[in-house]
C-alpha cells in the first residue's frame, strides 16, 4: 500500500497504530493549534463581542453512528459560545439540529460537510433529537468562554430567576380560595 503522507507512511511501513499517535503528539497539538487560530477571530467577529474569548474545549472529530441522537440541553458553564464544524458524513437524510432560540421559535437546521453552525451553547437549547439514519456523521465541536460573556450569562440567569420568584409569590397571593 503507498500512502503519500509520511504520517501514514510510517504507521504502514511499522504496522503500529498507536506507536504513531505518540509519536505525533505534537502534530495534534500543532492542528488543534490551527483550529482555534482559524476559528476563533470568526466566533469573536460573529459574537460582536469586545471580552477576548478563551478556547475552552475542542471535541473530536467526533463520529455518530446509526440511530444516534443527541437530546436537547445547554453547555455547561464555562462554554459560553460554541461552534460545531461538520467534517464527513454517510447519510440517508440530513441529520437535523433543532435549535430553540431567543425568539422562542424552534429552528431545525441542516449541515453539508464543511459547513460550520455558531451559536450560544449557554443560553440557546440545541440537540439532534431524531435519530441519524445512515452509516456515520463527524463533527468537530468548540466551546469558547469569557469573563465578561461568563459574568453577564451568570446574571442573565440569576435575573431571570429571581423574575419567576417573585411572578410566583405574586400569582400565590391572588389565589381565591
Amino acid at each position: 500500500m503507498s500512502i503519500d503522507n509520511p504520517l501514514y507512511q510510517r504507521v504502514a511501513d511499522d504496522g503500529f497504530y498507536n506507536k504513531n499517535i505518540r509519536d505525533n503528539r505534537n502534530t495534534l497539538t500543532d492542528l488543534r493549534t490551527q483550529i482555534w487560530d482559524e476559528i476563533q477571530p470568526i466566533v469573536e467577529e460573529w459574537s460582536n463581542t469586545t471580552d477576548e474569548l478563551t478556547p475552552s474545549a475542542l471535541y473530536g472529530i467526533r463520529v455518530f453512528g446509526n440511530k444516534a441522537i443527541i437530546p436537547p440541553h445547554v453547555d455547561a458553564l464555562p462554554f459560553v459560545l460554541s461552534a460545531i464544524i461538520h467534517v464527513a458524513s454517510t447519510v440517508h437524510e440530513p441529520w437535523v439540529i433543532e435549535m430553540l432560540a431567543h425568539d422562542g421559535k424552534v429552528y431545525n437546521l441542516t449541515m453539508e460537510p464543511g459547513d460550520m453552525l455558531l451559536y450560544e451553547g449557554q443560553s440557546v437549547i440545541h440537540g439532534r433529537p431524531f435519530p441519524m439514519k445512515g452509516v456515520f456523521h463527524s463533527v468537530c465541536v468548540l466551546a469558547f468562554s469569557g469573563i465578561v460573556l461568563s459574568f453577564l450569562l451568570l446574571f442573565v440567569i440569576v435575573f431571570v430567576i429571581v423574575v419567576i420568584i417573585v411572578e410566583s409569590a405574586h400569582e400565590v397571593a391572588y389565589i381565591d380560595f
